[in-house]
């Protein structure tokens, strides 16, 4: 009942620490959020079951990672997951991308490869 916000874009950020519910029971909430949530963008190190996340299709958006992360940092890390969820989408992350690599080689890398799937970018 609240009045619509402003923005033409809206994401949320999905649960990334300390999660005890599995995958599907986060989808199942997740797809509770309100029709103006344009993206809910996920880190693929916090997914243990990929296809769980399916029912997302084009709402659902997977960050790279950064260096301190166990996988998600290059486009190798990455093609699995939008293997199995064609319809993702792609956030990428700016200052990930440079504390994985300073030259920003695997930033250019993870542009190119998903250069389709690019649904917004993280500048921080």
């Amino acid at each position: 009942r609240a009045p619509r916000l402003p923005f033409h874009f809206v994401s949320v950020h999905g649960p990334s620490k300390g999660r005890s519910m599995s995958d599907s029971a986060l989808v199942a909430h997740l797809q509770q959020l309100p029709s103006w949530v344009s993206a809910v963008v996920v880190h693929p190190d916090a997914m243990s079951d990929a296809s769980a996340y399916e029912p997302l299709g084009r709402q659902l958006v997977i960050e790279n990672m950064d260096a301190r992360k166990e996988l998600g940092q290059t486009a190798e890390d990455l093609r699995p997951f939008f293997d199995a969820l064609p319809l993702a989408r792609f956030c990428f992350d700016v200052a990930h991308a440079k504390a994985v690599d300073p030259t920003m080689e695997v930033g250019n890398e993870l542009l190119t490869t998903f250069a389709t799937r690019l649904s917004h970018v993280n500048i921080s």
